[in-house]
């Protein structure tokens, strides 16, 4: 089992990462945080990907789609942001959230590290 901190300096290795934040999402509070660039405001972040998760969740109860959520990516113009529930350990019921540089990141590659670094 991994700690916090190994976790988010496994993931602040991936190339194009901005900043890692990992939010209880049922506060949106940040549990443990590290940044690149002050590009990215972590708490602001954080709360969205609480929002975020809490919607998906309702959607896929609502249309009883059967199992859980794993990972959420969003696009925009210059960032991707990749959230990844963590399914094990201190951290269960935890959100990862990476927020990546989208002109130095490849995407499917941090999606796989990040995968990789949470896994039990």
């Amino acid at each position: 089992m991994i700690t916090t901190e190994e976790l988010l300096r496994r993931v602040g290795r991936i190339e194009g990462v901005l900043a890692a934040c990992i939010v209880d999402p049922a506060t949106g509070a940040v549990v443990g945080a590290t940044q690149q660039r002050d590009e990215v405001a972590v708490p602001v972040v954080a709360a969205g990907a609480a929002d975020l998760v809490h919607v998906l969740g309702l959607m896929s109860a609502g249309l009883a789609l059967g199992g859980e959520l794993e990972d959420v990516v969003v696009t925009a113009t210059k960032h991707f942001h990749v959230l990844r529930v963590l399914p094990v350990g201190p951290d269960q019921g935890l959100v990862l959230m990476v927020t990546l540089e989208r002109a130095l990141a490849r995407l499917a590659i941090a999606h796989r590290e990040i995968r990789t670094a949470t896994a039990p």
